[in-house]
């Protein structure tokens, strides 16, 4: 990790020291591993969970996967009304039993298509904040930072760097 040293100062105006690793100095960096908030939303959308995989936090997808998947069978399992109709169609010789049988979709079916949308975009949206926050934590961790540290000569130093 690459860290510049912006600001230091004691209690009795000591110089500055460099305090930059050898591993900086080299010039070797470390590659941020950000997540594209919108890649993650779109994941999600296409495949339940996947955004969420996607930002780090499979655990966090999983019940979304679950609700949308649930909302899906409910609305084409008890969502489907199925009706029946028997006429007897008489002939010369006799009659034919016509059977007909239709399915419907009822106000069940309507609800849970509802509720799957409603958790896709739920899940979308945290999809997105997932990935985010990820960044946010990376940033933090690569970026700027502020701290006491002691000093050779044994007094305390306010010391702020920031790393790249």
């Amino acid at each position: 990790m690459l860290s510049v040293l912006f600001l230091q100062a004691t209690v009795s105006n000591t110089q500055t020291q460099d305090q930059t690793p050898a591993s900086a100095k080299s010039g070797a960096t470390k590659p941020l591993n950000q997540k594209s908030p919108g890649t993650a939303a779109l994941l999600s959308f296409l495949i339940p969970s996947t955004g969420h995989g996607y930002a780090g936090n499979w655990s966090r997808g999983l019940p979304y996967a679950l609700g949308r998947v649930g909302c899906g069978v409910l609305a084409f399992t008890a969502g489907v009304s199925e009706r029946t109709e028997t006429q007897v169609i008489p002939l010369f010789n006799g009659s034919i039993t016509v059977t007909t049988t239709t399915r419907e979709p009822n106000g069940l079916y309507y609800v849970a298509l509802a509720g799957a949308g409603a958790l896709m975009i739920a899940e979308m949206v945290d999809a997105a904040k997932i990935a985010k926050r990820h960044n946010a934590k990376l940033q933090e961790q690569n970026g700027l930072k502020l701290g006491f540290a002691p000093s050779s000569q044994g007094q305390w130093q306010i010391r702020m760097a920031y790393s790249f």
